[in-house]
């Protein structure tokens, strides 16, 4: 009989640590389930074509924004901050900050669960012509909740190619130039499974360079 009453005391005591245990743990679990799903609630990706670009030639980000929120959302500008950045650091971690009078993206709506795309050049917005290796990551400001969400890092090089060919010409009368004179270049670059050919526009007086197409 003392044996019995033992073993059913052992019992109840196991029951009630499992039971405390479940009390204490539960509310942390609770705690980091809804704290993942805030953090969850925008997805942003990026991605570059390539790992090594041209001096002056468009360097183009792919954004990928993925709606997790469980509901439509609207990203757009609010209280002097833009709803979609880049923060872009130089070889030297130097921070690169964006031209002035860079144009701003329009508000963007994104269904419950749909994933948009951007395409964003960045050759026109950030100061990336000098060589060397760029780190970009993407912020994405959601103004309803006052938060930022975040890319990964990556990177791309900015180099230069070899001149095969030059010819100096003037501006034609008439044009907003003319008088001056422009020195158009072909060149080639190779990477690591392709050759490519540029075309590149520029002031050789002044170094100005006015494009850089491939």
């Amino acid at each position: 009989m003392t044996r019995l009453l033992r073993d059913h005391i052992a019992c109840v005591r196991t029951r009630r640590s499992r039971t405390d245990i479940l009390r204490r743990v539960l509310p942390w679990f609770c705690i980091f389930h809804f704290a993942a799903a805030a953090e969850a609630q925008v997805q942003v990706d990026l991605k570059f074509k390539r790992l090594q670009y041209i001096a002056h030639e468009s360097v183009v980000a792919t954004v990928a924004i993925t709606n997790l929120a469980g509901r439509d959302i609207e990203l757009h500008d609010a209280n002097g901050q833009s709803w979609l950045g880049f923060e872009i650091t130089g070889s030297e971690e130097q921070p690169i900050p964006p031209l002035s009078g860079a144009n701003r993206e329009p508000p963007l709506r994104i269904q419950a669960g749909q994933r948009v795309t951007r395409q964003i050049d960045l050759t026109p917005l950030y100061p990336v012509h000098e060589y060397g290796a760029y780190h970009v990551r993407t912020n994405i400001y959601f103004a309803d909740l006052g938060k930022f969400f975040y890319s990964g890092t990556r990177v791309f090089e900015v180099t230069d190619a070899r001149p095969i060919w030059q010819q100096t010409v003037g501006v034609p009368d008439g044009a907003g130039a003319s008088g001056e004179v422009r020195t158009y270049s072909l060149m080639t670059n190779r990477f690591p499974d392709h050759t490519s050919l540029y075309v590149r526009v520029q002031d050789q007086d002044t170094g100005v360079v006015y494009a850089t197409y491939s």
